[in-house]
Protein backbone atom coordinates (compact mmCIF):
# COMPACT_ATOMS: atom_id res chain seq x y z
CA UNK A 1 0.00 0.00 0.00
CA UNK A 2 1.69 3.14 -1.10
CA UNK A 3 0.28 6.76 -0.27
CA UNK A 4 1.95 10.63 -0.14
CA UNK A 5 2.70 11.77 3.59
CA UNK A 6 4.51 14.83 4.87
CA UNK A 7 6.92 14.54 7.33
CA UNK A 8 6.62 16.50 10.64
CA UNK A 9 9.36 15.30 12.71
CA UNK A 10 12.97 13.69 12.02
CA UNK A 11 14.61 11.63 14.82
CA UNK A 12 17.64 10.02 13.78
CA UNK A 13 16.51 6.77 10.79
CA UNK A 14 12.39 7.49 12.03
CA UNK A 15 10.36 9.89 10.76
CA UNK A 16 7.07 10.80 11.59
CA UNK A 17 4.81 11.21 9.02
CA UNK A 18 0.85 12.46 8.45
CA UNK A 19 -0.89 11.75 5.73
CA UNK A 20 -4.82 12.33 4.63
CA UNK A 21 -6.89 9.01 5.87
CA UNK A 22 -8.08 7.92 2.08
CA UNK A 23 -11.26 5.48 2.27
CA UNK A 24 -10.40 1.81 1.66
CA UNK A 25 -12.74 2.22 -1.66
CA UNK A 26 -11.52 4.56 -3.49
CA UNK A 27 -11.84 2.32 -6.87
CA UNK A 28 -15.31 1.44 -5.61
CA UNK A 29 -18.15 3.06 -8.60
CA UNK A 30 -19.99 4.38 -4.87
CA UNK A 31 -16.53 6.48 -4.20
CA UNK A 32 -18.30 9.39 -5.77
CA UNK A 33 -21.38 9.09 -3.92
CA UNK A 34 -19.73 8.10 -0.84
CA UNK A 35 -21.09 4.85 0.94
CA UNK A 36 -21.62 4.18 4.29
CA UNK A 37 -18.42 2.14 5.03
CA UNK A 38 -15.92 4.98 3.46
CA UNK A 39 -18.01 7.63 6.10
CA UNK A 40 -17.53 4.79 8.82
CA UNK A 41 -13.60 5.11 8.05
CA UNK A 42 -13.54 8.67 8.71
CA UNK A 43 -12.79 9.93 5.01
CA UNK A 44 -10.09 13.43 5.28
CA UNK A 45 -9.12 12.53 8.71
CA UNK A 46 -5.03 12.87 8.98
CA UNK A 47 -3.30 9.80 10.53
CA UNK A 48 0.21 9.85 12.01
CA UNK A 49 2.43 7.07 11.82
CA UNK A 50 6.34 6.30 12.45
CA UNK A 51 8.25 5.56 9.51
CA UNK A 52 11.75 4.17 8.13
CA UNK A 53 13.60 7.09 6.64
CA UNK A 54 16.57 5.23 4.61
CA UNK A 55 16.09 8.05 1.95
CA UNK A 56 17.00 11.27 4.28
CA UNK A 57 14.02 13.40 4.18
CA UNK A 58 13.23 16.55 6.16
CA UNK A 59 10.71 18.08 8.08
CA UNK A 60 8.19 19.68 5.80
CA UNK A 61 9.01 17.26 2.92
CA UNK A 62 6.32 15.24 0.93
CA UNK A 63 6.77 11.51 0.60
CA UNK A 64 5.32 8.74 -0.51
CA UNK A 65 5.32 6.03 1.86
CA UNK A 66 4.85 2.01 1.79
CA UNK A 67 3.44 -0.60 3.72
CA UNK A 68 2.73 -4.50 3.33
CA UNK A 69 -0.73 -4.78 2.12
CA UNK A 70 -0.98 -7.93 3.97
CA UNK A 71 -0.48 -6.49 7.06
CA UNK A 72 -3.04 -3.91 6.52
CA UNK A 73 -5.55 -6.00 5.33
CA UNK A 74 -4.39 -8.30 8.42
CA UNK A 75 -5.09 -5.38 11.10
CA UNK A 76 -8.11 -4.24 9.27
CA UNK A 77 -9.29 -8.16 9.86
CA UNK A 78 -8.65 -8.09 13.00
CA UNK A 79 -10.47 -4.82 13.75
CA UNK A 80 -13.36 -5.14 12.19
CA UNK A 81 -13.92 -8.83 12.02
CA UNK A 82 -12.85 -10.19 15.57
CA UNK A 83 -15.64 -8.32 17.57
CA UNK A 84 -18.07 -10.11 15.07
CA UNK A 85 -16.93 -13.42 15.25
CA UNK A 86 -16.34 -12.79 19.32
CA UNK A 87 -19.74 -11.94 18.97
CA UNK A 88 -20.85 -14.72 17.39
CA UNK A 89 -19.36 -17.25 19.90
CA UNK A 90 -20.52 -15.46 22.91
CA UNK A 91 -24.28 -15.85 21.32
CA UNK A 92 -23.73 -19.48 20.40
CA UNK A 93 -21.47 -20.35 23.83
CA UNK A 94 -23.99 -18.95 25.59
CA UNK A 95 -26.97 -20.76 23.83
CA UNK A 96 -25.84 -24.08 24.62
CA UNK A 97 -26.00 -23.63 28.40
CA UNK A 98 -29.66 -21.82 28.60
CA UNK A 99 -32.85 -20.85 26.36
CA UNK A 100 -32.75 -17.14 27.71
CA UNK A 101 -32.69 -14.40 25.02
CA UNK A 102 -31.73 -12.26 27.32
CA UNK A 103 -28.41 -13.91 28.74
CA UNK A 104 -27.54 -14.99 24.96
CA UNK A 105 -27.68 -11.19 24.14
CA UNK A 106 -26.02 -10.15 27.07
CA UNK A 107 -23.07 -12.78 26.54
CA UNK A 108 -22.81 -11.31 22.78
CA UNK A 109 -21.98 -7.99 23.81
CA UNK A 110 -19.92 -8.90 26.53
CA UNK A 111 -18.02 -10.73 23.78
CA UNK A 112 -17.95 -7.60 22.05
CA UNK A 113 -16.39 -5.75 24.57
CA UNK A 114 -13.69 -7.63 25.59
CA UNK A 115 -13.02 -8.11 21.76
CA UNK A 116 -12.29 -4.41 21.54
CA UNK A 117 -9.84 -4.93 24.60
CA UNK A 118 -8.02 -7.61 22.67
CA UNK A 119 -8.07 -5.16 19.73
CA UNK A 120 -6.66 -2.51 21.39
CA UNK A 121 -3.78 -4.49 23.27
CA UNK A 122 -3.05 -5.78 19.69
CA UNK A 123 -2.84 -2.40 18.63
CA UNK A 124 -0.47 -1.43 21.41
CA UNK A 125 1.71 -4.21 21.18
CA UNK A 126 1.78 -3.82 16.95
CA UNK A 127 2.83 -0.08 17.91
CA UNK A 128 5.48 -1.05 20.80
CA UNK A 129 7.34 -3.46 17.98
CA UNK A 130 8.61 -0.81 15.54
CA UNK A 131 7.51 0.42 12.02
CA UNK A 132 6.31 -1.16 9.02
CA UNK A 133 5.90 2.00 7.26
CA UNK A 134 8.83 3.02 4.86
CA UNK A 135 9.43 6.04 2.86
CA UNK A 136 10.48 5.05 -0.57
CA UNK A 137 11.02 8.46 -1.83
CA UNK A 138 11.00 12.07 -1.30
CA UNK A 139 8.02 13.26 -4.37
CA UNK A 140 8.66 17.79 -2.77
CA UNK A 141 11.01 19.20 -0.57
CA UNK A 142 10.12 22.05 1.78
Amino acid sequence: MVTKAKVVSVDGDIATVVSKRTSACEGCHKSSEGCSVCSLMGEGREISAKAENRVGACVGDVVEIESESKKVLFFCAVVFLFPLVMMLAGYWITSCFTESEIWRCTAAAVAVVLSFCVVWCYSRWVGKRGTDVKIIRILSEE
